[in-house]
């Protein structure tokens, strides 16, 4: 009897595709909810910013911003959460 080779399903061949494309682009990538709160990093970003992922997670977006972006980056939320709707 042959035993069949595993082939992942397409979402989870799509999944590791995304995955790797994360973690070797050049570049820091990191994703945020509709409050600001940091949901993932990718390992760029853990350098860029000094935190691992682990570290970051739920810290809100703001702390990673110099000060003087902090208050334009929370008039922004406001004005575009007004227009789309929480």
């Amino acid at each position: 009897m042959q035993q069949e080779a595993y082939m992942p399903t397409k979402p989870a061949r799509n999944k590791k595709f995304l995955q790797t494309i994360l973690e070797t682009v050049p570049n820091g990538i990191l994703s945020i909810d509709e409050n600001g709160d940091i949901l993932s990093l990718n390992p760029k970003a853990e350098l860029i910013f000094g935190y691992t992922e682990k570290e970051a997670l739920g810290m809100n977006i703001t702390v990673l911003m110099p000060k003087p972006a902090r208050m334009e980056h929370k008039l922004f939320i406001r004005i575009h959460m007004k227009k789309s709707g929480p």
